[in-house]
């Protein structure tokens, strides 16, 4: 009786390790000099760990060489960081590697070896992310999408690894961290240009139409633009549909952000586009009719 309950007891235990603590990633081991440097490289640059032993470990552990390497790799689009990682992959991201390929070859088109409109959805449903909400938006600027509803290989499969997310659960955690990250005021404004080009209908267009900015305005600005709503009906009477172009959207957020709410230093004389022009004198002209 002992040796069928030890037996059946070690079969268990044996079942365990092999589905469950065997897919777990590995420990890092790094010799001590390597974790010295590791600790000097993480006290002057703030990226995850995972990240930061690829650079040390392209760079032969050579701190100063890492920094500028790092510092070099940031200035890329994202889309040329999403292929660095792809080709930089250390021993312990193989099996990261193999695990978005699975997610991937899950969602997308058989015939366009792309996630398409159907396998985005699902994706999106099975991350529990409302696809028109600026999670949804959030997500694709850091992964290096460059359309709508649509993931090539290089941009999931690259964006994930570069972000050291390996499965659903890490992506939902993942998301919400992003979401902070756009605190900070020097990167919402880099969200805040990539949208101007991913919301265009056509890459080659030089124009977003105008519904498309109304959209986006709207979900990213709600909380920036205390006139956003008034903006946005000031657009909609125009009497022929406009197109926004990209010096007027970018001018759009310098008008947001620097304007005050009574209007006092906005400059006419100074080069803002005339759309600014008018809506500033509408809004002027109701101010006055309150006092």
């Amino acid at each position: 009786m002992k040796i069928s309950f030890y037996f059946i007891l070690f079969t268990i235990l044996f079942i365990i390790y092999k589905f469950y603590w065997r897919r777990k990633k590995p420990k890092i081991k790094l010799t001590p000099l390597q974790e010295k440097n590791l600790k000097i490289f993480e006290s002057k640059i703030q990226t995850k760990q995972e990240t930061s032993i690829v650079f040390l470990q392209k760079n032969f552990w050579d701190v100063p060489s890492t920094i500028s390497d790092y510092q070099n790799f940031i200035k890329r689009s994202k889309n040329d960081q999403n292929l660095y990682f792809l080709n930089q992959l250390s021993q312990f991201q193989q099996e990261d590697k193999k695990n978005l390929e699975r997610l991937f070859n899950k969602y997308k088109d058989l015939k366009t070896n792309c996630i398409e409109l159907e396998g985005t959805k699902n994706y999106f449903q099975d991350i529990k992310v409302d696809p028109l909400a600026i999670q949804a938006l959030i997500l694709v600027y850091y992964i290096g999408a460059k359309e709508m509803c649509k993931f090539t290989y290089e941009e999931f499969v690259g964006g994930w690894l570069r972000l050291s997310c390996s499965d659903l659960k890490l992506m939902k955690q993942e998301i919400s961290s992003l979401s902070k990250n756009l605190s900070k005021e020097e990167e919402f404004e880099n969200f805040y240009d990539f949208v101007f080009d991913f919301g265009k209908n056509n890459p080659n267009q030089k124009f977003m139409d105008l519904d498309c900015a109304i959209y986006f305005w709207d979900l990213i600005l709600k909380k920036k633009f205390f006139l956003l709503e008034e903006w946005i009906n000031f657009l909609k009477k125009q009497p022929e549909k406009i197109q926004i172009r990209k010096d007027t959207w970018t001018l759009f957020y310098e008008f947001v952000t620097t304007i005050s709410t009574d209007f006092k230093n906005y400059d006419e004389s100074s080069s803002w586009p005339v759309l600014f022009d008018e809506f500033v004198a509408e809004m002027k002209e109701k101010q006055n009719e309150k006092k």
